[in-house]
């Protein structure tokens, strides 16, 4: 049976194996996304897609781009619409 989780913006549903089956992006103060912070941690699944792509960051990859845990959380804390790479590059 899928398992729908709510996001702090939109929601996804997901398979019992945990991988992604369809989302829904809740609007935020610049666009449209999926944001879940509670998924930020290991193992915790997608915490964040952006508005113009599919694309489905989990803490893994946020860590592999930010570099760090403290810049990872802020970058995702801040980020209402675009890809969390454009963000940091931003910030950075």
């Amino acid at each position: 049976m899928n398992k729908v989780i709510e996001g702090d913006y939109g929601t996804v549903t997901v398979d019992t194996e945990g991988n992604v089956v369809s989302f829904e992006r809740g609007r935020t103060l610049q666009g449209y996304v999926y944001k879940n912070m509670d998924a930020f941690k290991p193992g915790g699944g997608v915490c964040y897609i952006p508005e113009l792509s599919d694309i489905m960051y989990t803490y893994d990859d946020l860590l592999e781009i930010c570099g760090d845990y403290d810049t990872a959380l802020t970058v995702l804390d801040m980020v209402d619409w675009q890809y969390i790479e454009s963000l940091y590059d931003e910030i950075t």
